[in-house]
């Protein structure tokens, strides 16, 4: 995908959502639907490459409703 450039300067790119986590050593990796793209550009990335995403955010309060019963 393309970044936005922030007013900064900065990189971002902007992620649809994350469909699903798996095991990579003693850490995760999570696969990112970006936004405005097929899931043909669906890629896997570590917890650091998301670290600042909203999407890693709503992704992991998923996960914590559903361990509590609340999905």
């Amino acid at each position: 995908p393309v970044p936005i450039i922030t007013p900064t300067g900065d990189k971002e790119w902007e992620t649809e959502k994350i469909l699903d986590r798996r095991p990579c050593g003693h850490r995760f990796q999570y696969l990112v639907q970006w936004c405005r793209y097929s899931p043909g550009a669906d890629i896997w990335l570590s917890y650091q490459e998301l670290k600042n995403s909203d999407s890693l955010e709503e992704y992991n309060a998923m996960l914590k409703s559903s361990e509590d019963g609340r999905v």
